[in-house]
């Protein structure tokens, strides 16, 4: 949720430390004609190379710091150049400001409302209850090829026959067949005859065709799904709340403010008509 505005602030800090002027005590790892650069300005760069990358992986240092030296070379050109003397830089840099304010604020005021996981766990037991969860289905399944397989493999269950040693011999679903066709518990979504499912009664069987095949399926249980415990929807639940956070912040903001929208909304242009066809004059 905070993860484009601080992007933008990450990137912006990593511009604006290219103009600082301060002392660093650090020691150096290059210089670019006057400008020494130092084991915090490597340091820095591999966490915003971090972070724009995505990417975890070691980097050589030589890489590093040939990366670091090419983008101060741009740097002082720029500055030759006096791109920082330019509209078009001060639009930028105004903006970037504007970003790395909003970023702080926001910081500030989550860090000065936390959201512990009692709060989470509060809202979790409040939503699980009001959550319709889907119906699961405990299911076995022969597949074959033709119709006429299918409607054997029924007969066979009919005359008592074991649905465990029919699967064994005669399905084409390895993954299944050595369980005895049995699927476990699934939703109508995870199987390609779930549509069949809703309608069956429990302890029978049916015959269905799918791009697959043939299956024979046999409905053992139903059940409403169980719900996902805590844990695994504690960030989620931890992100929607700093979003209402954020929304209280702003609505808190927009009581004390005087907002006028000044742009209107512009009319939609007219839809052009194509024009009338006219003969040509006779000749």
């Amino acid at each position: 949720m905070l993860k484009p505005i601080l992007q933008t602030c990450v990137v912006s800090c990593f511009m604006l430390a290219s103009f600082s002027g301060f002392a660093n005590s650090s020691p150096p790892v290059a210089k670019v004609n006057d400008k020494t650069l130092t084991q915090k300005d490597y340091d820095d760069y591999i966490a915003i190379r971090a972070e724009q990358v995505r990417d975890t992986k070691p980097v050589d240092p030589k890489v590093i710091i040939e990366g670091m030296v090419n983008r101060e070379l741009v740097v002082q050109d720029a500055l030759k150049q006096g791109v920082d003397k330019t509209e078009d830089f001060a639009k930028k840099l105004d903006a970037i400001r504007g970003s790395m304010l909003a970023e702080i604020a926001v910081r500030q005021y989550v860090d000065k409302h936390p959201i512990d996981d009692a709060a989470l766990k509060k809202r979790y037991d409040e939503i699980i209850p009001q959550v319709q969860m889907p119906k699961e289905y405990k299911v076995r399944h022969i597949l074959v090829d033709t119709e006429d397989a299918a409607k054997a493999i029924s007969a066979d269950l009919d005359a008592g026959k074991k649905f465990a040693d029919l699967a064994k011999a005669q399905s084409k679903d390895d993954e299944s067949k050595e369980k005895g066709g049995d699927l476990d518990w699934v939703t109508v979504e995870a199987v390609a005859f779930g549509g069949e499912l809703a309608a069956m009664e429990k302890g029978k069987h049916t015959l269905t065709k799918t791009k697959f095949g043939w299956h024979v399926v046999m409905l053992d249980d139903t059940r409403d799904s169980p719900a996902p415990p805590f844990e695994s929807v504690k960030n989620n639940l931890k992100t929607m709340m700093q979003s209402e956070l954020l929304q209280k912040y702003i609505g808190e903001l927009r009581k004390s403010a005087k907002v006028e929208v000044l742009k209107k909304d512009e009319e939609k242009p007219a839809e052009s008509k194509e024009p009338e066809k006219t003969e040509a004059p006779a000749k």
